[in-house]
Order: structure tokens, then sequence, then C-alpha cells
């Protein structure tokens, strides 16, 4: 288990979500600290999605110890979500606001003055190919463009946590390649969390997390030659 103060880092002990009778996550124990890129990997149903949410706070969840970024999640998390990134499988932010004004509105609900939206977005749009679509509706981009946005935005409040369930499912393996760029810019000072069904994608993490049946059945380094 991590420590209580951990300045970035993830430690559950004894995690259960329920939905009704059925029991969606079933004592989960894991640990996890330090910057680096983490992929969550399982078959459908293993509680994939179900865990991602209930790192961001978005679930009610009960624990002998639950602890993200040093904030118990059986608590206030509100100071959790301004530390933290997520992209969920579905877009989610607004449709028929541009680029720019997405990520502005973004940028108000984190204080951000319109010269620090400036100073972080440009190269951030710049990187992901979507500066010259920045007055572009988000509704009106492709797929790709759509997810590639919603990194953008989750990255905007330069976060200790991104979370990411299922990023590049459905998008096209350059916009694949231009995703996984990002992430690996990032893994230098941000613990990224990431589902994936994808076995090059799975490659590219620092480590490995099973679930199966709502339960972390292993975790390990991804690349052997990473180890020391």
């Amino acid at each position: 288990m991590i420590a209580a103060d951990s300045e970035i880092g993830i430690g559950f002990r004894g995690l259960v979500k329920e939905y009704g009778r059925r029991r969606a996550l079933a004592a989960v124990d894991l640990t996890l600290e330090g910057p680096q890129i983490v992929g969550i990997i399982g078959p459908d149903g293993a509680g994939k999605t179900t865990l991602l949410r209930a790192i961001v706070g978005l679930l009610e969840i009960r624990a002998d110890a639950a602890r993200v970024l040093g904030h118990d999640l059986t608590g206030d998390v509100r100071g959790l979500k301004q530390r933290l990134g997520y992209v969920p499988q579905a877009f989610s932010l607004h449709r028929n606001l541009s680029v720019l004004e997405n990520l502005r509105f973004t940028a108000r609900l984190h204080r951000l003055s319109e010269a620090e939206l400036r100073r972080r977005a440009t190269p951030l749009l710049e990187r992901t190919g979507l500066a010259p679509f920045s007055d572009r509706a988000a509704g009106a981009l492709s797929g790709g463009m759509r997810q590639k946005l919603a990194i953008v935005n989750a990255l905007l409040p330069e976060p200790d946590l991104l979370v990411l369930d299922e990023p590049t499912a459905g998008v096209d393996i350059v916009a694949r390649g231009e995703i996984w760029n990002i992430l690996a810019g990032r893994r230098g000072n941000t613990l990224i969390l990431v589902s994936t069904g994808y076995l090059d994608e799975m490659t590219a993490c620092d480590r490995l997390v099973y679930l199966d049946d709502g339960r972390v059945v292993r975790w390990e380094i991804a690349d052997p030659s990473q180890m020391e």
C-alpha cells in the first residue's frame, strides 16, 4: 500500500464496487506509484471501466483503504478531480463548441487565465495536428481527431494522473500512433492509466495490470528489458 501522502500514486486494499447483487470489483488490491504508463487489460466484463471510474472518483465504493494522489476515495474527492485528467470511452466534450471553445471551458473550470490557456493549448494542438481546426465544431471532427481533442483537453490542466478508457478503440492506425506519442511524451511526470486490447499498445506500457472477474490477478513490467 502506498503512503497516504504519496504525491503521485494509487493504493487500494479490498476495493469493492457492487451494482445491486452484481459485484463489478471484488476486493481489488493494487499499488502504483510514480510517473509511468500502466496498461489495464483483461477480457470484456473484467471490471476495467469500473476500476478506472472508481479511480477518478466517479463511483461510490467500499474499501479497507483506497487512496489516489493522497486523497481518500471514500471521502471528499473534489481536490482529487483538480489533479487528474479523464478520457472515457464515449466522447464527452461539447459537440456544438469548437475545439478552442471546449478547451477554454475546461480552462475556466481550472481557473486558468486566457494567456495560460494559450501557452498550454498551443503546443498540444500543434503536436496533435488539431491547430488548423481550432475553430471547427467538435462534432464535425473525425473520430480520431475527436479522441485527440479529448486527450488534449484532459492534459490541459497538466494533471498528475491521466486516466484513459480505451482511447484508441475504433481509431485509425495513424491516429493511434499520434495518441501514443502524446502519452509517451508525458510518461516522465504523469501517472498514466490506459485500458487497451491492442498487443502493441500493451508492450508500449511500463507496467501491465491484469483484471479478471473484478479482481487484479497479477501485474508485471510490460517489457522485460525495463527490469532493473
